[in-house]
């Protein structure tokens, strides 16, 4: 079973960073590795999301003028996620979900709905107080 932790920051963060986080630190620093990642699962990604353009240099210049929806926007991360589950299953950390920005944790409501097929394990840690 793969293993990816993302943890939560709290409400000024970048949108949806702790996922940006949890996939550089799976897939790596490598620009290759990510593109061969992310290319076949969600190819829409590599032409929508900011955080993309970080890993894939060149890729990056043409995201400020790419529109897509967050639905569109969710559908692929889950399609990256899902793929990474494979056969082998995932395990998906949430550290911190009392902190996480709204963005992420209506990410995390719209995974929920997808995962039903596969073997993903989501494990999140709250603060009661909070």
């Amino acid at each position: 079973m793969k293993t990816i932790s993302i943890q939560c920051l709290g409400t000024g963060a970048e949108p949806l960073l702790p996922f940006k986080e949890g996939l550089a630190a799976y897939l790596g620093r490598s620009p290759e590795r990510i593109r061969e990642s992310l290319a076949s699962a969600a190819p829409l990604l590599l032409d929508a999301v900011p955080f993309i353009g970080t890993f894939l240099g060149k890729v990056g210049e043409r995201l400020a003028g790419t529109s897509i929806s967050m639905k569109g926007l969710y559908e692929e991360l889950a399609k990256i996620l899902t793929r990474i589950a494979g056969e082998t299953g995932l395990s998906l950390l949430v550290e911190d979900l009392h902190a996480a920005d709204s963005d992420t944790l209506y990410f995390l409501n719209y995974l929920l709905r997808k995962i039903k097929d596969y073997r993903v394990l989501v494990v999140a840690t709250v603060q009661e107080e909070q």
